[in-house]
């Protein structure tokens, strides 16, 4: 990292001219629309500067105005339907709404097994719509995902909406900037389609393969070009689409997978592709050789959207109370610690949701906090 003094999960970067936030107390009052810490926020304040060590040159150019100096007012929320179950996944559209969902902490559930509540901006109760999608792609306004062969778009007050009809197994991925992407095995292939903020299919195409695949992940480059990745015996795959010129590449190899696949869009072009955990790799449109993942992208596990304006990537990790701040040019700028989260999410409008207590259905959140 490119500052002196710098120290992982402890809170705000302690040099480089950033503030120390106050940590985040217990979720208080657990109600609707309840501020966390009905006490209020810690005042301790901003750590000593001079505990720091000597003042450092300053943050680089590229993360001046990029770590916040405050995450703003909590909210918290309980997530229905807890009582035996379970809750990981939560998030915000474009308008601050947020969705959060609950599923048996028993064995791997099945996609029809997760239920999503929708909670206004001050965390009110607003709807919820069972059987949804077990993960969501946050829209400027609602959400799509995937349901019993169709990509739906959920409003915030839950029930169904429009939808698109996708192959069976799909797997549904954030499209670049609003949409999202649906990667499905059919008889012709592999099949994608390109679905726009309001659930409506905007192109389709579809490419031959001579192996056994299951979707994996999809990602759609800044360009427009879509990646698919697909697991085939002990390996990921990847095929580009141009839905546009009704095209599509030749299968190559993204490396050895077994467990899993994900991939998203880079900010200067090109996907960062995460397989089994680490990311492993970049590929920039059309290209079939790989090259290395970013050095911001080193940790295992961690998972990444844009914010602050498009300025920069937050980086969060299954597990962590942290998120890390990033330059889309690749400076580390900073990372905010939420005391006593057991992980953190970060929404399309730049709201943190933050889960705590025994199993994760209180969520506490920062509305707009990275917006």
């Amino acid at each position: 990292m490119r500052w002196a003094g710098w120290v992982a999960a402890i809170g705000l970067c302690a040099c480089g001219g950033a503030t120390h936030l106050p940590a985040v107390g217990g979720p208080g009052d657990s109600g609707s629309g309840s501020t966390a810490g009905d006490a209020g926020p810690s005042d301790a304040g901003p750590a000593d500067a001079g505990d720091a060590g000597p003042a450092d040159a300053g943050p680089s150019a590229d993360c001046i105005g990029i770590v916040p100096s405050s995450t703003g007012t909590a909210f918290t929320f309980d997530v229905p339907y807890s009582s035996g179950l379970v809750c990981s996944a939560a998030t915000s559209d474009g308008q601050g709404i947020l969705a959060a969902e609950a599923h048996d902490a028993g064995t791997p559930p099945v996609a029809s097994a997760f239920n999503w509540s929708v909670f206004g901006t001050n965390g009110a109760f607003r709807g919820s719509f069972p059987n949804g999608s077990s993960a969501l792609v946050p829209q400027p306004v609602g959400f799509e995902g995937y349901s019993a062969g169709d990509v739906y778009l959920w409003g915030e007050y839950g029930g169904g909406g429009p939808f698109t009809p996708v192959e069976q197994g799909a797997v549904v991925s954030p499209a670049f900037g609003s949409g999202s992407i649906s990667i499905g095995a059919a008889a012709s292939g592999v099949s994608v389609h390109r679905i726009d903020a309001n659930a409506n299919d905007t192109g389709s195409g579809s490419a031959q393969v001579t192996f056994p695949f299951t979707p994996w992940a999809g990602a759609e480059d800044q360009s427009g070009a879509i990646l698919a990745v697909l697991q085939s015996g002990g390996s990921a795959k990847g095929i580009w689409f141009d839905l546009a010129r009704g095209t599509s590449s030749a299968a190559f190899d993204l490396g050895a997978a077994s467990r899993g696949a994900l991939a998203r869009s880079l900010a200067g072009g090109g996907i960062a592709v995460r397989l089994d955990g680490h990311w492993a790799a970049t590929v920039n449109p059309f290209e079939t050789t790989p090259a290395p993942a970013p050095a911001w992208l080193s940790r295992d596990g961690t998972d990444f959207t844009l914010a602050r304006g498009g300025k920069a990537y937050a980086v969060v990790q299954s597990g962590s109370n942290a998120v890390e701040l990033v330059a889309i040019a690749g400076s580390s700028c900073g990372q905010l610690a939420f005391t006593g989260m057991s992980s953190v999410a970060v929404g399309a409008d730049g709201t943190v949701v933050g889960a705590t207590g025994a199993n994760g259905c209180t969520k506490i959140f920062w509305r707009g906090a990275l917006k």
